[in-house]
């Protein structure tokens, strides 16, 4: 994750975004997580 700490959450409307905090800076960084490929999900 681009962000450091215990403070993100997932968001409601998209489950693919989730959103954090750089505590030192207060910059609220968003991040997309990327679907796996299907040949990990066949396993």
């Amino acid at each position: 994750m681009p962000f450091e700490g215990q403070s993100w959450a997932w968001d409601r409307s998209d489950k693919r975004i989730i959103y954090g905090i750089i505590r030192r800076t207060g910059e609220v960084v968003v991040a997309r997580i990327p679907e796996l490929p299907k040949t990990l999900l066949a396993r």
